[in-house]
């Protein structure tokens, strides 16, 4: 019986006739509640100098999206290759495989701040919620823009925030603006992963708690910066020891917060 019959045969048997050996790829449909926070733009005049703060805002909103569990929120790392990009937004969507896209601008002058965000759906690449926020430049109003977005977020993919949730993304850290500017260039330096770099970081996170020594995520980031000196160049002991003095101090401010323990479990490790 020759391959054609053979085929027309178990068609006519209504058996499915579709070669098995050769299989259509099929692309996943993303969680509804999956998120990327593309890089914010940097729309301030002196670009180079604001650069540390529209990525601190970038940074602390990626960070807050990720305390509320309903939503799966992709890493910074994976997010960071698409500063600058000219791909769109769909093409961002598949790669990543995320169902919307969040991506912004920040503009600071003198001493107001704006932010402008708008949330995407991937495949429709229609607006789901837009806002424009500026206000003047206190810690309160940047971390309430911070946790209004991060709530207008979830509200609009339809997740649901625990009440711990909403007490974590609501949380000011510092009420003192000099602090938090001087902890984002910190942490700025910090990613560099220079040797350096984390000894540039040491110091602005101690200038840092000159202007508010109960600024938790300020004693985190000089833990972070002295262990991964320890890590990676020389292991000087006495990084480690100064690690421990900073977790500790952290934890006597506040002892259940994630970053705390991020950085306990590094130090251990």
């Amino acid at each position: 019986v020759s391959a054609q019959s053979a085929t027309e045969s178990r068609s006519t048997a209504g058996i499915i006739t579709t070669d098995a050996s050769v299989e259509t790829p099929v692309t996943p449909t993303p969680d509804k509640k999956s998120i990327a926070v593309i890089p914010f733009r940097n729309r301030s005049v002196d670009k180079e100098d604001a650069a540390f703060f529209s990525d601190g805002v970038h940074d602390e909103l990626l960070t807050n999206l990720s305390k509320i569990e309903a939503l799966k929120v992709i890493s910074r790392t994976s997010v960071m290759s698409y500063r600058d990009t000219t791909k769109n937004l769909r093409q961002i969507g598949e790669e990543l495989g995320v169902a919307n896209i969040l991506e912004g601008g920040v503009q600071r002058a003198g001493d107001t701040v704006r932010i402008n965000v708008q949330l995407i759906d991937t495949a429709s690449d229609e607006h789901l919620w837009a806002e424009i926020y500026e206000r003047e430049l206190t810690t309160e109003n940047l971390f309430d823009i911070q946790s209004e977005i991060a709530q207008a977020i979830a509200a609009a993919l339809q997740a649901t925030l625990t009440d711990s949730e909403i007490a974590e993304v609501s949380d000011a850290p510092t009420e003192t603006v000099t602090a938090y500017e001087l902890y984002l260039q910190g942490k700025r330096f910090s990613l560099g992963e220079t040797e350096i770099g984390f000894d540039t970081a040491v110091d602005l996170f101690r200038e840092a708690l000159k202007f508010d020594p109960n600024f938790k995520l300020a004693w985190i980031g000089l833990a972070q910066a002295y262990i991964n000196n320890y890590w990676t160049y020389g292991g000087n002991p006495a990084d480690r020891e100064k690690t421990r003095e900073a977790i500790d101090k952290a934890k006597a401010i506040d002892p259940d917060f994630p970053e705390l323990f991020m950085a306990e479990g590094f130090y251990h490790y």
